[in-house]
């Protein structure tokens, strides 16, 4: 990659963050739910004293276990963040998309073998390929990439469409150069300067029989 020119590369965000942020928020909304619970969750009992009005249905340990499911949760979405996604970065130069995808498996593209590109992941972009799809996730400046790569596929449809178009001229033109040989010596063979053994194997010549 020292010799390629590096056209666009991503800027990632900061997961470690996101991830201390989503257990915070854990913590809080759990530690709420448990003093609304404990506040609203009691009734005066016959005799003196309280019940909590949700151990009839749910159980005290049950109860409890609301809250720290909730964090729980929020604690494996942060380190699903920052073990899956911390890694994910996409560069892309003129001749290949480098990077890195989930769980940091690495990814090297030649451009010619990408057929299409997406917005696709989590604020990231799908490259498409004969072998399948790859996501790049967390990427800040997907819009950019995204542009660049369609930029790129776009340039090799048309240098492709141009080799194509080159390649049916010459055919073209061979085809009409045979066709005025041929014609050539069909005059030879008329005028008696040719024989017609020597006509017919110039013709499969001419025509590649």
């Amino acid at each position: 990659m020292e010799n390629e020119k590096v056209l666009v590369k991503s800027q990632g965000y900061n997961l470690g963050k996101k991830a201390v942020y989503t257990w915070i928020i854990g913590f809080v909304v759990s530690f709420i739910l448990c003093v609304i619970f404990y506040l609203v969750g009691r009734e005066p009992l016959y005799g003196g004293g309280e019940e909590f009005l949700f151990s009839r249905y749910i159980g005290d340990l049950y109860f409890w276990t609301i809250p720290l499911i909730l964090f729980g949760l929020s604690v494996v979405i942060g380190i699903i963040l920052i073990v899956v996604f911390a890694d994910n970065e996409i560069i892309v130069t003129e001749n290949r998309v480098i990077g890195k995808c989930a769980w940091g498996k690495r990814v090297e593209l030649p451009i010619n073998q990408v057929t299409a590109i997406a917005m696709g992941g989590i604020k990231g972009v799908a490259v498409a390929t004969a072998s399948g799809l790859i996501k790049f996730s967390f990427i800040k400046n997907r819009d950019e990439i995204f542009n660049t790569v369609s930029g790129l596929l776009r340039n090799k449809n048309d240098v492709s469409q141009q080799a194509t178009s080159s390649t049916q001229v010459v055919q073209n033109i061979q085809q009409i150069s045979s066709a005025d040989e041929l014609a050539k010596f069909k005059q030879l063979l008329d005028s008696g300067a040719i024989t017609q053994e020597e006509y017919n194997a110039k013709k499969k010549q001419l025509l590649g029989l």
